[in-house]
């Protein structure tokens, strides 16, 4: 695996973004996508965000999981 930037391949993949909330809690970064139309218990659909970093250049790369999932509850919000 190399830099998309300067072709490097000091990369080090799959690292989660993690925040430090109220308490010190670690919560993974997330994007979510509303399932449901209802106005109480709306059920969403989360994708976590996750880096790649090239030591290189500094360049960061992100990418998301269940692309599938997301994508299939941002066309069921469109209808």
């Amino acid at each position: 695996m190399n830099c998309n930037k300067c072709g490097s391949d000091k990369i080090i993949p799959d690292l989660r973004i993690t925040d430090h909330a109220h308490g010190n809690v670690e919560k993974n970064l997330s994007i979510y996508i509303q399932k449901t139309d209802h106005i109480f218990f709306n059920k969403l659909e989360q994708g976590e965000l996750i880096a790649q970093i090239c030591c290189g250049c500094g360049g960061v790369e992100l990418t998301i999981n269940n692309t599938d999932g997301l994508w299939e509850a941002y066309k069921k919000s469109k209808e």
